[in-house]
């Protein structure tokens, strides 16, 4: 494999190269193999989801963020403490809750048993994620049924590439080791790094060929909505259905952007903590407390 030391520079470059030789294929292939590919979009219903939008494009999340933007305009929720550590609370004096659907309401709850939380807080499993867990694996198993996420076998044929590769890897480091006779810790944490990238470059996408046609499909025909001018619930919906079609960024030049800032977790990374406490979540245990 290697019959004679690299320099440290040419052992980099030669992981480089055989990261991209292992992935580039195998994403190609992953690409044409698609089982997704050639099938028939499904059809939508008149009323989009938005929450099932937000959930498919990116996950659990992006559809917390999206519930939070929701339930603030709405008046259920306030944000304090912007610049800081933005922290979320349930408003003093809130609509009439029967205006909420079960999701909306369950994470309204988590609000009003829990108190103020600090915006690392809701997205921990034992937070909103547990709350919302029933929900999230119905839309999971519909997703699948409708094909437009990708198998777990696809997952398994990923994890085999992604095995081969950390032996090849064990295996280049210590020949490079045995050669130069030093340096083994650096050359194995460049193997490690080594080894990480091939697992980000070879891990199949959450959503398959055919869900990402379905998302573009529903993003050019649903007519975007910028910014409610009027808080009405059909200017909210619009506005709403828009952000879960194309994230935050559907949020710059609104009155909203400062959620761009207040979901930057980079910026409050050093706040940590537990969701719900006692049964460890909503529901099933009587709510977050």
């Amino acid at each position: 494999m290697l019959n004679h030391a690299l320099s440290t520079g040419e052992f980099i470059v030669f992981c480089g190269i055989v990261c991209l030789v292992i992935a580039m294929p195998y994403q190609l292939y992953f690409k044409i193999k698609d089982p997704s590919r050639h099938l028939m979009l499904p059809e939508h219903s008149d009323t989009i989801d938005p929450y099932a939008i937000a959930y498919l494009r990116e996950g659990t999340n992006e559809l917390i963020r999206l519930l939070i933007i929701h339930l603030t305009i709405k008046g259920f929720l306030q944000v304090e403490d912007l610049e800081v550590k933005p922290i979320i609370f349930s408003a003093s004096s809130p609509p009439d809750i029967n205006k909420l659907n079960l999701l909306e309401r369950e994470v309204f709850n988590f609000f009003v048993l829990k108190g103020e939380q600090p915006i690392e807080k809701i997205f921990v499993d034992t937070g909103i994620p547990y709350c919302i867990l029933g929900f999230m694996t119905d839309l999971e198993t519909q997703f699948h049924h409708q094909n437009l996420l990708t198998k777990e076998s696809e997952y398994s044929q990923a994890d085999s590439v992604i095995f081969s590769g950390y032996i090849l890897f064990v295996l280049i480091v210590i020949m490079q080791v045995v050669n130069t006779g030093s340096g083994t810790v650096l050359y194995f944490l460049i193997g490690i790094l080594a080894w990480i990238f091939l697992l980000g470059t070879s891990e199949p996408t959450r959503v398959n060929h055919l869900g990402r046609r379905y998302l573009a499909k529903i993003q050019a025909e649903i007519p975007l909505q910028q910014s409610p001018l009027n808080i009405e619930d059909g200017n909210v919906s619009a506005f709403i259905l828009s952000i879960a079609i194309l994230g935050l960024t559907a949020l710059e030049n609104t009155p909203f952007i400062y959620f761009i800032d207040v979901f930057d977790t980079t910026k409050h990374k050093d706040r940590q903590g537990s969701g719900c406490g006692g049964c460890g979540g909503c529901g099933g245990c009587g709510g977050c407390g």
